[in-house]
């Protein structure tokens, strides 16, 4: 066999082998996304993975709701597509949280979109007056991350339900019995944080790369000594990392959570110097193969639990997969250039 073609395949098997390492975390980047179901009783269109499953549970068996952000992307910074448009011009409804800065990118777009589609009816589930100040944050605000407590769920997944209802009545029966019976998870859930989980965790002392688990952290009595991330999108100064190790440190911190959609470059500096493990958890679904709201908070419950040791796969969780994209541009250049 000739070498460059020997070279080719060697380069394909070793980039297969490194997109398998965060085969979980690339997954969603390359999927495509979905279409509506022409039996669906309503196109239910939603900003991220967490409506999603939150409409899911409403609408079983009547509609599979399509969420334009799929969890492993940034909905601080998400550009939304063309097809996405498309894909929004052609629902019924749009469900998002309606945060001012979470979903930027379609707050722009709102008004042409409601002018292509002026059916659509548009359900916002958050407004500043239920966002509590950020205690751990070097300048106070209103920290929007209010989906990751169960009990602002409870109160969103009414909201939804109300609303669809009132879209579809011939159907209300089943929307409510869909509901209840996800409100009784969700109080099994509350349940089991107040009698299981928060006895084992209350009292640990965390710091955070980016606020997103204030809600969640409060009801599990966790205090956040320190938020690493300075501005979305922004790396910290030396001044502020040094000041983050300096409050670990008087505070005996030993747990830095992470999470999969912000590259924490910072966090071996953290860790050299204070002996801290990781906690990779994420706000957003899908995430680390869960698909429920529910499994998603039970797993970073358990994350807290049990940190690991830093590795560099911790914090970087993309660079395989940039790896694996080079050795495949390459192989397919070898083989390009043995045709001609």
């Amino acid at each position: 066999m000739n070498k460059k073609r020997i070279m080719a395949f060697f380069l394909i098997f070793t980039a297969l082998m490194f997109a398998n390492l965060n085969t979980e975390r690339n997954l969603a980047l390359a999927l495509p996304k979905q279409e509506f179901n022409p039996s669906d009783t309503l196109n239910v269109v939603t900003t991220i993975g967490i409506l999603q499953n939150w409409a899911y549970e409403i609408g079983k068996g009547l509609f599979t709701p399509i969420s334009i952000v799929s969890g492993l992307e940034d909905p601080h910074t998400y550009e939304m597509t063309t097809q996405e448009r498309e894909l929004i011009s052609e629902a019924d409804v749009l469900i998002r949280l309606g945060i001012e800065g979470l979903e930027s990118w379609l707050s722009s777009a709102m008004d042409s979109i409601l002018e292509d589609n002026l059916d659509l009816v548009v359900i916002t589930l958050a407004n500043e007056s239920i966002m509590e100040e950020d205690p751990a944050a070097d300048e106070s605000f209103l920290n929007p991350h209010v989906w990751m407590s169960p009990i602002y769920a409870k109160s969103f997944v009414k909201n939804i339900t109300t609303t669809i209802i009132s879209l579809d009545p011939e159907n209300e029966e089943k929307y409510l019995s869909n509901r209840d019976n996800y409100l009784y998870d969700l109080d099994d859930l509350i349940k089991r944080i107040n009698d299981e989980y928060k006895p084992e965790v209350e009292g640990l002392k965390v710091v955070v790369h980016h606020p997103s688990f204030m809600y969640l952290f409060d009801l599990l009595g966790i205090e956040r000594v320190a938020i690493i991330e300075e501005q979305h999108e922004t790396e910290p100064s030396p001044e502020h990392i040094q000041n983050v190790i300096n409050e670990m440190k008087e505070e005996n911190v030993k747990t830095i959570v992470v999470q999969p959609q912000f590259d924490a470059n910072v966090i071996s500096q953290i860790v050299s110097e204070t002996g801290a493990k990781i906690a990779s958890l994420s706000p957003l679904l899908p995430a680390f193969g869960l698909t429920s709201y529910i499994s998603l908070i039970e797993y970073d419950i358990y994350t807290l639990q049990n940190p690991e040791n830093f590795t560099e796969s911790t914090s970087f969780p993309f660079i395989s997969a940039f790896f694996s994209l080079m050795l495949l541009s390459l192989a397919s250049w070898l083989l390009i250039k043995k045709k001609k």
